[in-house]
């Protein structure tokens, strides 16, 4: 009888932990696909506004979760990636990362920096089909 009750709790406890991850799952998602509509603002502040200049591509990605997976508070993170052309006509990237928190079913900006490391050229190559060599 031991041995059932150990095999029931175990199961019990192993289907508790997959059903946490699926929510944690679909809940990401589900926060990913609402922190898109500050992406759409933000692709247009970077594509419509007076001194962008013409021809300039814009790229973002966008990502939310929790800081612990079910209990933790919502952040979000909005990364726009930019490519022009510079006076050498040489292409010239850019990236910039956008910080969220969910507050009141509404996401709330709490800060933003340019992104100037060599992981973030990088990215930005690898988002718009890049080399690395800057072909």
């Amino acid at each position: 009888m031991k041995g059932y009750a150990r095999l029931v709790t175990g199961l019990f406890a192993i289907i508790m932990l997959l059903s946490a991850w699926a929510y944690h799952i679909m809940e990401t998602r589900n926060l990913t696909k609402s922190l898109n509509t500050e992406a759409a603002t933000i692709i247009r502040a970077h594509t419509m506004s007076e001194g962008v200049p013409c021809g300039t591509q814009v790229s973002l990605e966008a990502s939310a979760g929790r800081t612990l997976p079910l209990f933790g508070a919502v952040w979000g993170k909005i990364t726009v990636f930019t490519r022009g052309n510079g006076a050498s006509g040489k292409p010239v990237y850019g990236a910039i990362e956008y910080f969220y928190v969910l507050e009141e079913g509404q996401w709330r900006m709490t800060e933003s920096d340019g992104c100037t490391g060599p992981e973030c050229r990088v990215r930005v190559e690898k988002t718009f089909g890049e080399d690395g060599a800057g072909n």
